[in-house]
């Protein structure tokens, strides 16, 4: 899931080197992302060892394995 907390906005006001004013408005948000168990266990099974005909090799390594 996603949650976003409500917007600040800053606003500044400064001149340029040719006496022009800027007016800059930010706005910011905190943005927090949760994440399901299943979703975890996928994501950590990315780098682990994988088996295959009976050899270990890292899930790395796949594109150096002839056959």
């Amino acid at each position: 899931s996603i949650e976003r907390s409500e917007p600040q906005i800053e606003t500044e006001t400064f001149h340029d080197e040719n006496g022009k004013m800027i007016k800059r408005t930010v706005k910011r948000s905190e943005v927090t992302t949760t994440k399901t168990v299943s979703e975890r266990i996928i994501a950590s099974t990315a780098g682990q060892i994988v088996h295959t005909n009976g050899h270990s090799i890292s899930s790395n390594d796949f594109d150096e394995v002839s056959c």
